[in-house]
């Protein structure tokens, strides 16, 4: 039994990230965009579904579906846009 509650705790630890905090973003009013880095969030694989972001001032949250990846002349991935019901706009750069 040890055994498989290590196992469902490691799995559990490796799988992305799936929620932000405000207090990780950085918020652009002008463009409704919340930004960060994929390093600063933690991120070694990025999701092309869906994250959410909660503020744990007001303990709401957003939903923000993946949009589309952003990709450089020389076809290096730029980031990753994403965006929610109500207009508001992710963006996770690629560092």
């Amino acid at each position: 039994m040890e055994i498989i509650q290590k196992t469902m705790a490691q799995e559990f630890t490796s799988r992305p990230k799936s929620s932000f905090s405000t207090d990780e973003l950085a918020y652009n009013v002008k463009s409704k965009t919340f930004v960060a880095e994929a390093s600063e969030l933690g991120l070694s694989a990025v999701s092309k579904i869906s994250y959410i972001i909660w503020n744990p001032a007001t303990m709401m949250s957003q939903y923000f579906k993946y949009i589309k990846t952003d990709v450089t002349p020389d076809g290096e991935i730029a980031g990753w846009r994403y965006q929610s019901r109500q207009g508001i706009n992710l963006l996770i750069i690629n560092d």
